[in-house]
């Protein structure tokens, strides 16, 4: 047990508050960021500083930082997307000091510490009732909050409030749990602040904060999915709504209430484009059933009514316009719920390949909830990123990627897919080192510092089979890179639209490869021919 006495040497420098009314739950964890006269990097901090209450007790303050949250691994539907963290011990020197202090049961005056003080604005603390179970407990990973993060911890208290359980302890180190219990105490005192002026409001904000729905799969078992409010600069918003102290309990009821009305709360993600069809993923976690009105941007007067069930999550199949042709707009569908609108975009059909070639992007993570709703990039770090591109040269049609090495990597693999990724005609399996099955393509490997790059000219046997679509066929594709981790876990990403974790294939892409402008040695008539059968399979 450290005393005041132990960390008194050490508190010579003035460590001083940079907000001086900080909220805080009366009896709760204060967290304060607080800045230190001397500069120094955090390794000469100390970790521990002597506080004082008002009435004169003593007490230790940790000081912990903010700093950014590191890497996930393979991806999670419900994985945090709060980009910081709280930690006890860093040698990041940009990471920003903050002082916790775990308060007495009841307590609600001034602390002092190293010739500093804050009055900070008190919250009042939620009841400890027991509720009575409104749900029952979930076994599926994509309907749990992320374990590893302090920040998310709040919402396994809320959701053990909802299914009548007991949530995990906080996670992380001491600062850590300090900042995940802060965190869900100012939650739970807004959410009481909110019921003393009407318990339906605030119901309805534990069930935004909670909500999960059923995946209605015909093709695989029924799972369910969490589909609250993951977007951390959308959480941040609400909080600060629900604890205003400049307006009273019934204004602040009024403005969550309207935000919670104003923001969408059904779903919505492109999946596909294969041809004539297209796929999007909707998640709908309301009590009555959602009809969404779907149409095209260009020629298509008439929308196609989407009914989405109470409480459940679909993927939904829709036809493109049946005419000649692809307008210059290319293939965004219009979707509408209500008085909210989005646009998803899935690209012309089949997109044309012309000189010098076409990129088919960067390699993306798979989809999660966070990012989804915060409409943020999916591709990985630098140091893990990589890209495709489709090209001809020499008469010959290949495929052209690059792969960047994180120092981690303990083995690299691209899996390449000729054709619809559910039935394709070809599948290539290209490690960076080791033993090539390539069959009848031609595979050309290069290892160097940081990256590595590989090029597979592909047979025509190979495209004349991938065809996919039949009004306006096109050649289909999927690049999916595998990255093995220490420990043993496998991260991948792919080309094309990135998709939730439950999908667990990448998208087909298809390209036209019949718009390249013929050159001396091409065949004559289109650079792809007509279907001759289905193509082998070249590994499993």
């Amino acid at each position: 047990m450290v005393t005041i006495a132990m960390v008194a040497a050490v508190a010579s420098a003035e460590y001083r508050s940079l907000d001086k009314a900080p909220v805080a739950v009366e009896g709760g964890v204060l967290l304060v960021p607080i800045a230190r006269d001397t500069a120094a990097p955090p390794a000469e901090w100390p970790a521990e500083i002597p506080a004082k209450l008002d009435d004169g007790r003593e007490l230790v303050a940790r000081i912990g930082w903010l700093v950014p949250a590191p890497s996930p691994g393979p991806t999670s539907w419900t994985a945090s997307g709060e980009p910081f963290t709280i930690v006890d011990r860093t040698s990041n020197e940009s990471a920003l000091p903050m002082l916790l202090l775990d308060l007495p049961k009841g307590y609600r005056g001034g602390v002092r510490w190293d010739g500093d003080d804050v009055a900070p604005r008190w919250l009042i603390p939620a009841s400890s009732r027991v509720r009575e179970p409104r749900a029952e407990p979930s076994d599926s990973a994509d309907a749990l909050p992320d374990a590893g993060h302090p920040l998310e911890w709040f919402r396994w208290v809320l959701l053990a409030e909802r299914v009548g359980g007991t949530p995990p302890p906080p996670p992380g180190d001491a600062a850590g749990r300090l900042a995940a219990r802060h965190l869900s105490e100012v939650w739970q005192a807004a959410i009481a602040r909110i019921e003393r002026t009407s318990p339906g409001v605030a119901e309805e904000l534990r069930q935004r904060l909670t909500a999960t729905c059923t995946l209605v799969d015909p093709t695989g078992p029924q799972r369910e999915l969490a589909a609250w409010i993951a977007d951390p600069q959308d959480l941040r918003t609400l909080l600060a709504l629900a604890i205003d102290s400049e307006r009273d309990d019934s204004a602040v009821m009024q403005s969550v209430l309207a935000w919670l009305r104003n923001e969408p709360s059904v779903l919505l993600w492109a999946e596909e484009a294969r041809g004539e069809e297209v796929a999007f993923g909707v998640a709908n976690p309301e009590t009555t059933g959602a009809v969404l009105r779907c149409r095209w941007l260009e020629d298509d007067p008439v929308p196609i009514a989407v009914v989405v069930p109470p409480r459940t999550a679909q993927r939904v199949v829709l036809q493109r316009p049946n005419r000649d042709g692809v307008s210059t707009d290319g293939g965004v569908l219009i979707i509408e719920h209500g008085l909210h609108r989005r646009r998803l975009e899935f690209g012309n059909r089949p997109a044309a390949v012309r000189p010098p070639g076409t990129s088919m992007g960067r390699f993306s993570r798979g989809l999660s909830l966070a990012s989804l709703q915060a409409g943020r990039s999916t591709s990985p770090s630098p140091e893990r990123g990589g890209s495709a591109e489709l090209r001809r040269r020499q008469g010959r049609w290949e495929l052209f990627v690059e792969c960047f090495r994180p120092a981690d990597a303990r083995k690299d693999e691209l899996v390449v897919r000729v054709g619809d990724v559910e039935a394709p005609a070809a599948v290539l399996r290209v490690p960076e080192t080791g033993p090539l099955r390539s069959g009848d393509a031609e595979v050309h490997r290069a290892s160097h510092a940081d990256r590595w790059r590989c090029r597979v000219v592909l047979p025509e046997t190979w495209l004349a089979a991938g065809l996919v679509g039949t009004s306006a066929p096109g050649v289909g594709f999927s690049i999916e890179r595998r990255l093995t981790l220490p420990g043993g876990d496998v991260e991948r990403t792919s080309t094309g639209p990135p998709r939730p974790p439950w999908i667990d294939r990448p998208a087909t892409e298809v390209h036209d490869l019949s718009r390249w402008p013929r050159g001396p040695g091409d065949p004559v008539g289109p650079v792809v021919p007509e279907p001759q059968g289905r193509g082998r399979i070249l590994a499993p």
